[in-house]
């Protein structure tokens, strides 16, 4: 349901003001499966960007490709 994504969005984004998750992969791939979960694309996009930037080598990466992909078509 949207409002769940919502209040995940909210808890998430309170996790990356904390200290030690700004550069956060794990932190970026939900939030960017939760905005792409309420069509806020661009945002979705901007999230999966990052992991790929800052954990390149990581399964996050890898998954974050995907949904650029799928979220592209």
């Amino acid at each position: 349901q949207e409002k769940d994504y919502l209040q995940a969005i909210s808890y998430l984004e309170k996790a990356l003001e904390a200290r030690g998750y700004q550069e956060n992969a794990e932190v970026y791939y939900y939030l960017g499966m939760s905005y792409d979960k309420i069509n806020e694309k661009v945002k979705a996009l901007d999230f999966l960007s990052r992991i790929i930037k800052i954990a390149p080598q990581s399964e996050f990466a890898r998954e974050a490709e995907k949904e650029i992909k799928k979220i592209n078509k």
